[in-house]
């Protein structure tokens, strides 16, 4: 369901996306044997992106050493994925806009999410948690979603995320949930998804979401619920720092109060994560410099920490625990079968019957009466304002097609006007058309280069005027028939995107079983290795091979194989680790990657597959067949120069199991170093 109305939203094509240079790298790493010249090639093409990976390199938080100068040293230290993860997070900042769109204001949104970005990668390398580049990257988009809905339903979500439930992420969620059926932690997933981002990356914006009070989710990929931890800290560290510390005992409070548990969540004392966030300050006024964001002042955590003991300040009630009621739930299931707004603008501007809708701006009233008779009797749509502020108000509010203005007007003139016009998405798609009195050169020019499409002389022809607001009228009608083109092919794309992944995932699942299959299983193998050998943790594997698997076929059918073969699937899916990684290799063989797990640890997870297997009795009519499995297992040693040679050593034991009478569990266990064969000889 929730893939369902993502898709739909994904069609109207107004989603947030990266920046050009964001997507030509989506578009050259689509392929996952992208060559990683050509990703260091397009980086080093925008000179600001360089300049915000090789920051992130030559942070205190990647072991410090020499000085990182070039992309391509930076991508060493970093780590493919990690570089790929965060030049896109950077293009998307670079897409930010300015002011309140849908009730988020962007300005407010990018603080604290780069706020956000930097505490989760300090607490993730404090944690040792996930990649602190990666961890940034999550902090960064975990919210991507709200930016979603700010776009797609602006006057909807506008109205509850004012409502005083709408401030805490996990009841933002519940009340997004009634209104448009998926939240904005939801969206964020499968947009970095989508995105190609690591799937821990995704399950931890997905899992943050969760009540204040409520147990952390356990996680479904490798590392993925200490990464998750860990950005719900940041996350909680964020709002600490943009939250208005004016809301008191209402918002701000809470919020700091709020440390404490999320100290015993990523298991560090209450005083590290107060030094922690100190450290955190400064790196994000740093960051928001380097980025163009705003970050608010200095805040010393242990300072204030200490001046509410002294003040005899506790905790109260969270109001961030209160569920919204059902009446308000009721209210907001309303707008779910609304469809978005970007949709219903292009249907609009598909309209051809809509009148061109004219905004007249001049504090001389006779002018305005003046200038509003010829345009309505020529069949315009006409609405006034005589002073510059009440006009930039009703453009914001009407959408006029075309902005008549005068050039003289006290407070703010017509060029102050159309400067302020273009500042903002809506008012650069309109048409402006200045009236002046003066028509030399310098003036004209002033007037264009402030944004202005046309401009008149006083005192004019009004039959010119009405053809000059026609050819504006026949601009706008050009400019919306090219954009009606362009969400056209937005939403074929995406609906080719969407069928691409569809064909994606089937090509990885193996059918009879619905686990991943072979390729699936070893390019997953790859990436845990490459993460395994970063964060300086074990894997181990196991394959597994079912016992007289050949019998069952030539004595029972195969179609009695094939309900082996899924019965099988089912117990050891439900047998393994979260986190683990279960996959069909082929025939009656299966691996098993255990993340982050010793050879120790492995062993008791496939002892406890193994019996239940040998417990399962398949009803096959009329018979009831009963089948073991073999399993070899095999650690991650420094002998083991690549995937290849685990995968043998794992392969070997499995062998082993089969000679020694199947049904059992061997581990391979590397050879002593020969210091201590000579030792034990």
């Amino acid at each position: 369901m929730i893939q369902k109305r993502f898709d739909e939203i994904r069609l109207t094509g107004a989603l947030p996306s990266p920046s050009a240079i964001g997507l030509r790298i989506l578009e050259l790493t689509q392929d996952e044997n992208y060559e990683q010249a050509d990703l260091i090639q397009t980086i080093m093409a925008d000179p600001a992106l360089t300049g915000r990976v090789l920051q992130m390199a030559n942070s205190a938080l990647h072991g410090g050493g020499m000085p990182i100068e070039t992309v391509r040293e930076a991508s060493m230290r970093l780590g493919s994925k990690a570089l790929r993860a965060l030049a896109l997070g950077f293009s998307l900042v670079e897409q930010k806009g300015s002011g309140p769109v849908g009730g988020l204001d962007h300005h407010a949104f990018w603080s604290r999410s780069l706020a956000t970005a930097v505490a989760t990668s300090v607490l993730s390398y404090e944690c040792r948690a996930w990649s602190p580049a990666e961890a940034f990257t999550c902090g960064l988009l975990a919210d991507i979603g709200k930016l979603a809905f700010a776009n797609l339903y602006p006057q909807k979500y506008e109205r509850f995320m004012n409502l005083p439930l709408a401030f805490h992420d996990w009841r933002l969620a519940k009340l997004e949930s009634c209104a448009f059926g998926v939240n904005h932690a939801e969206v964020a997933s499968l947009m970095m998804e989508d995105w190609g981002l690591s799937r821990a990356l995704n399950y931890a914006a997905l899992h943050v979401i969760n009540k204040p009070t409520g147990p952390m989710p356990k996680a479904s990929d490798g590392g993925a619920e200490s990464l998750t931890r860990v950005l719900r800290a940041g996350r909680a560290i964020a709002d600490v720092l943009t939250l208005d510390r004016d809301t008191g005992e209402k918002l701000w409070l809470p919020a700091f109060f709020r440390l404490e548990q999320i100290a015993e969540e990523i298991e560090v004392p209450v005083e590290q994560l107060y030094r922690l966030g100190n450290q955190i300050v400064p790196a994000w006024q740093e960051w928001g410099a380097l980025l163009g964001v705003p970050s608010g002042q200095a805040l010393d955590f242990e300072v204030v920490a200490q001046e509410l003991s002294t003040a005899g300040v506790t905790a109260k009630e969270d109001p961030a625990t209160v569920e919204p009621s059902e009446a308000q739930c009721n209210d907001l299931r309303e707008m779910a079968g609304e469809e978005p707004q970007a949709a219903e603008e292009v249907r609009a501007e598909e309209s051809d019957d809509s009148a061109t809708r004219v905004l007249l701006i001049d504090d001389d009233e006779q002018m305005l009466r003046l200038l509003s008779h010829y345009l309505q009797r020529a069949g315009f749509e006409v609405a006034t304002a005589d002073t510059p502020r009440d006009g930039l108000r009703k453009a914001v509010s009407l959408m006029p097609h075309i902005v008549v203005t005068d050039w003289m007007m006290p407070g703010m003139t017509g060029i102050e006007l159309c400067r302020a016009l273009r500042e903002t998405p809506a008012g650069k798609r309109m048409y402006v058309l200045l009236v002046t009195a003066r028509g030399d050169d310098t003036q004209v020019l002033e007037a264009f280069d402030a944004g202005a499409d046309d401009y008149i002389v006083k005192p004019f022809n009004p039959r010119i005027l009405v053809a000059r607001v026609r050819a504006g009228q026949r601009a706008v009608e050009m400019r919306q028939k090219v954009e009606s083109s362009e969400k056209l092919q937005q939403r074929q794309i995406a609906h080719m995107a969407i069928m691409t992944r569809k064909l994606r995932q089937a090509a990885l699942t193996d059918v009879l079983t619905n686990l991943p299959n072979r390729r699936y299983g070893m390019n997953r193998l790859q990436e845990e290795w490459e993460n395994a050998t970063r964060m300086q943790r074990p894997i181990s594997v196991a394959m597994m091979d079912i016992d007289f698997f050949k019998r069952v076929n030539d004595q029972y059918g195969h179609d009695a194989g094939d309900a082996v073969l899924v019965h099988c699937a089912e117990v050891l899916r439900n047998g393994v680790r979260r986190g683990d990684v279960l996959a069909r290799l082929g025939g009656e063989e299966f691996l098993l990657i255990h993340v982050g797990a010793t050879l120790e640890e492995a062993r008791k997870t496939v002892e406890r597959l193994r019996t239940a297997v040998e417990e399962i009795v398949i009803k096959h009519h009329p018979e009831e067949l009963r089948i073991t499995m073999s399993f070899g297992v095999a650690e991650r040693s420094p002998d083991h120069e690549t995937i290849d040679d685990l995968m043998k050593d794992a392969d070997n034991a499995l062998y082993q199991a089969k000679e020694q009478g199947r049904n059992r569990v061997v581990l391979h266990r590397p050879a002593p170093p020969d210091g201590e064969l000579r030792k034990g000889a």
